[in-house]
């Protein structure tokens, strides 16, 4: 269930339920962070509540999910094409010099940004090591 506040009159109501579910597992929850009028999250399709090193994943699973506050939409992007290891430790999202990044391991001690440059475009990933 997904409830919005509006300030002016203090009124909760609710609105279309995520169509994927943020990934959190019980006592690590990731906040979303805020680009564009939109919170954005990292999502799992099929996400099985369970710790990240007990879940069998594929890269395909693996989708960011976006709010727009203002339209009360959502958005699903797709991580980069050439991403393709499962890391070991769950990507995190947030926000690098006004765009869109996540973040996360590779080889296990590999350390990679990826950065949307243009927000909502997903040809535009790039990544930095």
């Amino acid at each position: 269930m997904v409830k919005v506040l509006t300030c002016g009159n203090k009124v909760w109501r609710n609105i279309q339920r995520f169509p994927v579910d943020p990934y959190h597992y019980t006592h690590i929850r990731q906040c979303g962070v805020y680009l564009s009028n939109s919170l954005i999250w990292f999502a799992l399709r099929n996400n099985v509540r369970s710790h990240w090193k007990d879940l069998i994943l594929t890269v395909d699973q693996f989708v960011i999910i976006s709010l727009d506050l203002w339209m009360e939409t959502y958005k699903q992007f797709q991580l980069p094409q050439s991403f393709d290891e499962v890391p070991p430790i769950a990507p995190i999202v947030c926000v690098l010099m006004e765009c869109l990044c996540f973040f996360h391991y590779s080889n296990g001690y590999n350390f990679v940004i990826w950065q949307m440059r243009e927000f909502g475009v997903e040809e535009s990933w790039t990544k930095y090591m």
